[in-house]
């Protein structure tokens, strides 16, 4: 029966952990300066008060409509603001996305998404065409891509005539998100809030606490074996030193042996307390923003906390994984240790 070899084992499902912790963090960036307010409670912010705020926010409102064009297709009709490509980082394909002049005025403007574009018009050249939404006429401006496989129209939410809910905000500093929830009349104990910012790093940073981890290991064993060395070295040169003169001695293989490794074994210390601090930054702040989205269920803008979730999730079932093959790894060197 061929003998399992372990070391091969650890080094394949460390390496495909750490590539999915690369890819997994890079799927979690474009998140940062963003704050995610949901409520608590049945409390919301009128349209009118966020819109006066001098804060960078957005907002989605979500309902179904059946939208006229050249078909009629059901679609789902999102009331934002005039942030809202911005923020969410979606590209235009055509035209543009509705402005603040339009929105103030109340103009019935929208942006088709490229599925309702294609659906609707077959192409995404449409600009100055319209569509009925509520048997209402509203001006086509834009088509954008938000990566929507599902149709969807983005109007002034300022139509609607209802309240906001959910919205992110771009932000600096907490207190600031604080200060501005406060001139719009919501009190902090009736919305949650998440730092999407901090949640992403921490699915970012699982790469480097990998790593981090790797180092700490690889430099316990060259210290460990650093020392061992220099123990074995010390005791040849006391035999030695009772053969042969000081000036002879000092010269030998030997203390220049003892002189390599202790100078590896230092440095080996001294990146393992390196790598030993670095990952318990790393870990605090993992458990202060581990669940900044726990128990939230929404699909406000376009799924981007759900997919913060799976992102996480993700994460933590790859690194998992991660620190199960340098378990085996650790195991396998033992292992070793004693055949040999």
């Amino acid at each position: 029966m061929p003998r399992i070899n372990l070391a091969v084992i650890a080094l394949t499902i460390c390496g495909a952990a750490l590539i999915a912790l690369l890819v997994l963090g890079m799927a979690a960036q474009g998140n940062e300066n963003l704050f995610f307010a949901c409520p608590q409670v049945n409390e919301a912010v009128s349209i009118e008060k966020a819109d006066e705020t001098e804060a960078k926010l957005t907002y989605e409102i979500v309902d179904t409509v059946r939208v006229k064009a050249a078909v009629n297709i059901d679609a789902r009709q999102i009331g934002t603001n005039h942030f809202y490509n911005d923020i969410m980082g979606y590209a235009m394909t055509s035209g543009s996305f509705f402005t603040l002049n339009a929105q103030q005025e109340k103009r019935k403007v929208a942006v088709l998404n490229e599925t309702l574009a294609m659906e609707s018009f077959g192409t995404f050249d449409i600009a100055g065409n319209q569509i009925s939404l509520n048997n209402e006429m509203y001006v086509i401006v834009g088509v954008i891509k938000d990566n929507k496989e599902e149709t969807a129209v983005y109007v002034p939410a300022i139509l609607t005539n209802t309240s906001i809910s959910n919205f992110i905000e771009v932000i600096e500093t907490e207190e600031e998100t604080l200060a501005n929830l406060k001139s719009l009349g919501v009190s902090q104990n009736s919305f949650y809030l998440a730092n999407l910012g901090e949640f992403a790093k921490v699915i970012k940073s699982k790469f480097a606490l990998a790593w981090w981890l790797i180092a700490l290991v690889v430099s316990c064993f060259l210290s460990i074996k650093g020392v061992k060395v220099i123990g074995e070295s010390v005791r040849k040169v006391k035999r030695l030193y009772k053969e042969e003169y000081l000036g002879e001695v000092i010269k030998s293989c030997e203390v220049q042996k003892i002189m390599l490794f202790a100078i590896g074994a230092l440095m080996g210390i001294g990146i393992g307390i390196y790598a030993m601090l670095q990952s318990a930054q790393i870990f605090l702040s993992w458990s202060k923003y581990a669940n900044a989205l726990e128990g939230i269920s929404t699909l406000a803008f376009g799924g981007k906390i759900s997919a913060l979730q799976k992102l996480s999730l993700y994460s933590d079932s790859a690194f998992a994984f991660f620190i199960g093959g340098v378990g085996i790894g650790i195991i396998g060197a033992f292992r070793h240790k004693q055949n040999v």
